[in-house]
């Protein structure tokens, strides 16, 4: 005897039924769920693109801060730290002075930037900060304070100074009359500092009026230690050539000039000479009409 058509169909509905519950209680007790379960939603939250660290949310996230300076320049500092006015700028970055909210104490921060595009500036940003730290204890180098980068890709660097009022290149330009009392007194200052720059097996190469710091009470500091390197004591042991793209080219000593592959602390002591003569003279000693 054959089964009515009607028994037939809800025999099979229940079947069915039951084949799904049972897919979907497997599907619920699964570590793993399926692809096909997941939305368009949750499948995105899952990739996250990173955020860009210089946005307001993130510099106050992490306590920081934007400082415009009138060199247009942004800063992201921490909150703490108020612009009190903009010192120089140059080919390798922006130097302000800020004031701290919270202690009054007033620093230098020089801002570099894009330091890994290339590996000379990257190394020239290692060579400051590691140097400004080795000789920061004398009286007459720039004391490194603090270094700080918010990127985590370390694009931007704030090295935080000792603060100085102005540098030699803006006294000599303001026309101010140097008496001979402050020439010996800023060229005592430079040739301590410079000796115990060359006693720690290092040569400066890039002293300039304007890498000479100075304060209301004629103190005097050395800064600037980007294209300084290590030298040996006897010239005929160094093993590697030194490169004679350094210094500014109005201090620069003749065996850099003439490309000679070895030299020594003297292109230091040369460019002093200059420096001493611009002082006396209120202009530069050797202003080439070319770059050639």
């Amino acid at each position: 005897m054959s089964r009515s058509p009607r028994r037939q169909i809800r025999r099979r509905a229940r079947r069915a039924s039951d084949a799904a519950e049972g897919a979907a209680d497997e599907k619920s007790t699964s570590p793993v769920p399926s692809p096909g379960s997941w939305n368009v939603d949750r499948g995105r939250s899952r990739v996250r693109r990173p955020s860009n660290p210089f946005s307001e949310d993130n510099l106050r996230r992490k306590g920081y801060h934007s400082l415009l300076s009138s060199f247009g320049k942004v800063f992201h500092v921490e909150k703490r730290w108020k612009l009190v006015r903009e010192m120089g700028s140059g080919a390798y970055g922006v130097v302000i002075s800020a004031a701290d909210e919270i202690s009054g104490e007033t620093v230098a921060i020089k801002m570099v930037t894009r330091v890994f595009d290339k590996v000379q500036l990257a190394k020239r940003a290692l060579r400051e900060i590691t140097l400004l730290r080795h000789f920061s204890n004398h009286e007459n180098i720039t004391g490194l304070i603090d270094v700080d980068a918010i990127s985590p890709d370390f694009n931007e660097i704030y090295i935080f100074m000792e603060p100085m009022e102005a540098d030699l290149h803006q006294i000599i330009k303001s026309g101010q009359v140097l008496s001979n009392e402050h020439v010996q007194y800023f060229l005592y200052q430079i040739l301590r500092g410079m000796k115990f720059i060359h006693s720690g097996g290092v040569i400066h190469r890039d002293l300039k009026p304007g890498n000479l710091l100075v304060n209301a009470d004629c103190e005097l500091k050395i800064c600037d230690f980007g294209l300084s390197r290590g030298f040996d004591a006897a010239p005929d042991e160094n093993a590697s050539k030194l490169t004679e793209y350094v210094a500014t080219r109005w201090y620069r000593a003749p065996e850099i000039m003439l490309a000679f592959p070895r030299y020594n602390t003297a292109i230091d002591v040369w460019s002093i000479g200059c420096i001493l003569a611009e002082l006396l003279l209120g202009k530069p000693l050797f202003k080439g009409k070319d770059y050639g």
